[in-house]
């Protein structure tokens, strides 16, 4: 495990689009957290696969989800990716969900298609849900990272 010695710079910006180096770390098959609020006002937290695409984070999920009816009610939610590698590697997201009116299998396909390979795929292609599907936005309304410019932060992603 590596260890850091420094501290690196956390930027929290206010704006709608990713700097390039948030835009290439996001588009790898990395594991995130997508927290929405549930209706007694606490958190509810669900490990996502995503994509990022046009400057907005989609995700998928089936409309019988707790996620799912709590954006009914409350469509605010946070976003984290974290590079597994490098714990001050990560890009945090504030915004807005919404339905995306893409159809839905068909993004889930693309999506494992982005995370899976091999026997995985293949395995997930036989357990997949499809019935009930939906594709879920994330805008954002303002985005936190650590400085990915640090020497100690660069690498391939």
């Amino acid at each position: 495990m590596q260890k850091h010695t420094t501290q690196p710079v956390r930027q929290v910006i206010e704006s709608k689009t990713f700097p390039s180096a948030a835009v290439e770390f996001l588009r790898h098959p990395l594991p995130s957290q997508l927290v929405t609020i549930n209706t007694n006002g606490s958190p509810q937290v669900t490990i996502m696969w995503f994509k990022y695409e046009d400057g907005a984070l989609f995700f998928t999920t089936t409309t019988d989800r707790i996620k799912f009816r709590n954006i009914q009610k409350d469509p605010r939610a946070v976003f984290t990716v974290l590079d597994p590698t490098n714990m001050y590697k990560w890009v945090t997201v504030r915004g807005k969900l919404s339905i995306d009116k893409r159809e839905p299998t068909a993004f889930y396909r693309g999506l494992a298609e982005h995370y899976l390979t091999g026997d995985s795929l293949a395995a997930w292609k036989e357990t997949a849900v499809m019935d009930k599907r939906t594709v879920l936005k994330l805008t954002p309304r303002t985005f936190a990272r650590w400085d990915f410019r640090s020497k100690r932060l660069s690498g391939n992603c």
